[in-house]
């Protein structure tokens, strides 16, 4: 038993010594009480005993109930801690096309580094005098096609990111089997601290560049350029938009609701 339980259990022990010197007190005031009456002493003492011994008895309860959740959350943290490692290798292991980037030394990307890459890019187009020219002429309400960004320099890198605004690719997939994990965790027997800790392990491990990323974008909607969204069935014209606004955002308010800091 804690220190701390040790010194209730003492000071509520003094409280009902207290308690009973008290109440005996006020009985035997009046003098005619003073005969001594084992029916009175028995009526003030055991009631109080009975008080402070079911005090107690609440309290070691809870303090076992306690012991017993923190030594089941000991004995299923190892669980979690492989689901994470799991996880970690499956992101390592997904396989990003980035011929469209470049065809002579294509880039390994996977679902550790892939921001990284988008990131890169989107500098790439930003300094694309092409791609100037084409934003211009849709902030001028130009209509543009698809077939006409098929001409363009800069398609491969435009192919690249559009995979990630459809909403249908390894990273969603992947994202998805992270948030069932992080519901397990919330529903599991791991106690609040095990499980805080856990979720926090996840951003850090596998969402932390996803997060910022987005995060920044919807801080700094002006510094980030957006993109022509060709393969936008809910739209006729070709819109340029940030990522942000896309399917590729389709975890992020999840994730930040679930992954408090």
């Amino acid at each position: 038993m804690k220190t701390t339980n040790i010194i209730i259990i003492l000071i509520i022990i003094a409280i009902g010594l207290l308690l009973a010197d008290l109440l005996t007190g006020i009985w035997y005031w009046n003098r005619l009480n003073l005969k001594f009456d084992p029916n009175n002493y028995n009526n003030i003492i055991t009631p109080t005993f009975a008080v402070v011994a079911t005090i107690i008895y609440g309290l070691a309860l809870f303090n076992t109930i306690k012991q017993n959740k923190i030594i089941l959350s000991q004995n299923i943290k190892p669980y979690y801690e492989k689901e994470i490692e799991n996880l970690k290798t499956k992101a390592e292991a997904i396989i990003i096309d980035g011929t469209l980037l470049s065809q002579t030394e294509p880039v390994k990307i996977n679902a550790l580094n892939f921001i990284k890459v988008i990131n890169d890019t989107i500098i790439g187009l930003s300094q694309n005098n092409e791609f100037l020219e084409d934003y211009k002429k849709y902030e001028n309400k130009e209509a543009l096609t698809k077939e006409y960004f098929e001409k363009r320099n800069y398609y491969g890198k435009l192919l690249f990111l559009t995979e990630f605004t459809i909403g249908v690719n390894s990273i969603s997939f992947f994202y998805r089997d992270i948030k069932l994990l992080i519901e397990e965790i919330n529903q599991s027997k791991l106690i609040p601290e095990e499980r805080e800790l856990f979720k926090k392990r996840i951003k850090r491990t596998l969402l932390n560049e996803y997060m910022a990323f987005i995060d920044f974008m919807d801080k700094h909607p002006l510094i980030v350029p957006p993109i022509p969204i060709i393969y936008d069935l809910q739209k006729e014209k070709i819109e340029f938009k940030l990522l942000s606004q896309t399917n590729f955002r389709e975890h992020f308010d999840w994730f930040k609701s679930e992954l408090k800091d």
